[in-house]
Formats: C-alpha cells, structure tokens, sequence
C-alpha cells in the first residue's frame, strides 16, 4: 500500500497506540517510519489457529500442522513458535466460554473521516459476562507505559463501552520472549485485564489525537520529500 494512503488508513489500536507519543516531532518520526515499512511476513497463521482453537477446539498438533504450511515460509517458524505459546496459555488456562458476537469489530475516531479498528480475535461468554478476546503476537510488548495506557485507554472507549461489556474483565493477550536465563529466550504468554493500567485522562486523549494530527502532517511532508529524492511518486 502506498505510504500516503497508509497515513490515512489507521492500522489496529496496539500498532497505532505503540506509535504515539507525548511529543510531535517523536510521533512524526513513528509515522514516517510506518509509512516506508513493508513486511515480507505476518502472524496471519497463529491469529487463525488461536481463534479455531476457541471456536471448534482444535489442539496444539493440528495448529502446528496448519501454521507449517500457511503463509510465507520466511514467517513459518514465528508463526509456530507464536502458536505453541498460545497453546502453553490455553492447555493451562483454558478458553472454553460460549462462542458469542462472531467478528465483532469496533472503532475509536481520531478525525472526522479516519478511526481506529478494534477487532477482538474471539468473545466468548463465560460466568455470565462476554469477554472479548484480544491476542497480540509480537515478540516483546512494544509499549512503554504511556503507550499502554493509551491503548487500554482506547479500548475502554471503544469496545469496553459497548452495555455487552461495561462489566468484562477484557482477556488482552501478548506472547512476548523473555529471558529465562542470560542469552535463553523464550516466548511466556502475558495476559493483561482491564484495571492493569492507568487510563488518560480525557484531556491527555484528546491532546495525544491532536500530537498525532500534527505529526501526521510533518510525516506526510517527510514521506513526499522522501519520494521526491527518489523521483516516482
């Protein structure tokens, strides 16, 4: 996708909030290095298998079996080490709630044409209250503290706000390597629930929306500059 339409088209709330921050100039440097990225692979695979598992119950050996033949194979051996963590998780604590809201998905605006997507991986009903499940497969949790409370911040407006959900405890889970010993990493799943985190008061909301309308321009003008050097468009 072109950087310029990239700018304009917010990714997911946990990519958008891990590039915001308090200043412009830092925020706009985030942004402009969006634009230019590209990605020879993704965590396509484990998302699909971590949300079989919740709605059909498939196991460790069948996930395995799908994510070594799905996707690009230069992302095949992530995609198995994301899924086997996700599977430590689930064989330890189980997701086994009802299957409710199928694909729900939700927006926060940041602009009058222009919203961030919040698409639970699954919602399930469990103890009588529906819990949307969020997975993220980064291999560290790529937030500082103001960036997390940013995101969680964002999801209380958006999706937490919804009557379904008013009293979830929410399941946002991250399978992130940590150090097991010095030089042995390995994935450890981390599971954060609403109340883990100061939210942002709604002035500092609204000042980080208004930081990233700045930025966005100063990135725009970066990337255009940067397209000029190259001279296409």
């Amino acid at each position: 996708m072109n950087g310029l339409l990239k700018l304009d088209r917010p990714p997911a709330a946990e990519h958008w909030s891990r590039m915001q921050h308090p200043d412009v100039q830092r925020t706009a440097k985030k942004l402009y290095a969006f634009m230019r990225g590209s990605v020879a692979w993704n965590y396509g695979p484990s998302r699909q298998v971590a949300k079989y598992y919740i709605e059909d119950g498939i196991d460790r050996k069948v996930a395995i079996g799908i994510v070594s033949k799905k996707g690009s194979p230069l992302g095949r051996e992530y995609n198995i080490d994301a899924t086997n963590c996700f599977f430590d998780l689930v064989e330890a604590h189980p997701i086994d709630g009802l299957r409710s809201f199928d694909d729900l998905l939700e927006w926060f605006p940041i602009a009058p044409k222009a919203a961030i997507p919040i698409r639970p991986l699954s919602v399930t009903r469990e103890g009588g209250s529906f819990v949307p499940n969020l997975l993220n497969l980064w291999s560290e949790i790529a937030f500082d503290d103001y960036q997390a409370s940013l995101y969680m911040t964002i999801l209380e407006k958006s999706i937490f706000r919804l009557t379904d959900f008013e009293n979830s405890p929410g399941r946002i889970i991250f399978l992130p390597k940590q150090e097991l010993s010095p030089g042995v990493w390995r994935r450890s799943p981390v599971v954060w629930k609403r109340g883990d985190f100061d939210l942002l008061s709604d002035n500092d909301l609204n000042d980080q929306i208004r930081v990233f309308a700045e930025g966005k321009e100063i990135a725009r003008v970066l990337y255009q500059d940067y397209l000029d050097r190259k001279g296409g468009h």
